[in-house]
């Protein structure tokens, strides 16, 4: 969610309360106090999956910083509350490598065969480590590691473990259809289908690390979105309102330690 709402921003939209934190909760594991949705699912009838993907693909793209900042280098980030929260992700999963030995990179991904698609977590429904159905059913042979979570922690984490998750993944490919799924957790071997989705990521995690943050700034006169219309004015034929600037998002941010007091 966090993603759409920041590409909804880079449009020119002001999505404050989407932005904030709130509400969410934390839960310990391994010494790392992973956040969570805290919204009951029994009420607003939504499950929520702690997942690696939302915190990669803000990494990847945007280095976790605000829409339409330029300027935080590699270290510092703009959105700090998420920056802090996808290094907890990072952490609690190389944590579990080192106490309990499972190679760890948790995503949602697909199977070959029913019920063909699993939310591999990290917390949902109550549990660390769960992985289950759309359906919520409970699937554990189904829990991997994910090429494009491994691919992607090794992108934005220089550490021995990602180094080691890299080169788990690294050979599970085929030459005329691109890297399989992942690696089951268990030792089943790998999941024998590729997706757009896996193979997508894993590019743009490779591209990360060749040249840094993926969405830059326009150059040339052409802005990075609306390239195809560079000779249209389309925020004013579209009726767009003014891109946000950084000031419009600081008032919706406050340090998760602030946040956690709280909780």
């Amino acid at each position: 969610m966090w993603k759409r709402l920041k590409g909804f921003a880079l449009w020119g939209f002001k999505p404050y309360f989407a932005h904030r934190a709130e509400p969410y909760l934390t839960t310990n594991i391994f010494g790392v106090r992973v956040p969570y949705d805290g919204r009951d699912p029994r009420v607003f009838h939504s499950q929520n999956y702690v997942v690696t993907e939302s915190y990669l693909l803000d990494g990847l793209e945007l280095n976790w910083d605000l829409p339409h900042d330029d300027s935080s280098s590699d270290r510092v980030h703009s959105d700090g509350w998420r920056a802090e929260f996808a290094d907890r992700i990072y952490q609690v999963q190389h944590n579990r490598f080192e106490r309990q030995g499972f190679m760890t990179a948790r995503s949602e991904h697909n199977v070959k065969g029913p019920p063909y698609f699993t939310y591999d977590t990290i917390f949902s429904d109550g549990y660390p480590w769960n992985t289950v159905t759309p359906r919520g059913d409970y699937s554990p042979d189904h829990a991997a590691v994910a090429t494009k979570a491994a691919f992607g922690l090794w992108a934005l984490w220089d550490t021995y473990y990602t180094d080691i998750l890299y080169d788990a993944v690294i050979e599970l490919f085929n030459p005329d259809r691109g890297f399989y799924e992942g690696l089951y957790e268990t030792g089943g071997g790998h999941i024998e289908i590729q997706t757009a989705n896996n193979n997508g990521i894993l590019l743009a995690s490779l591209l990360h690390k060749v040249q840094g943050r993926i969405l830059t700034p326009g150059r040339g006169g052409s802005e990075v979105w609306y390239t195809s219309f560079r000779d249209r004015d389309i925020r004013i034929v579209r009726k767009l309102p003014d891109p946000p600037q950084k000031a419009d998002w600081l008032p919706a941010y406050r340090h998760p330690a602030q946040l956690e007091e709280t909780q």
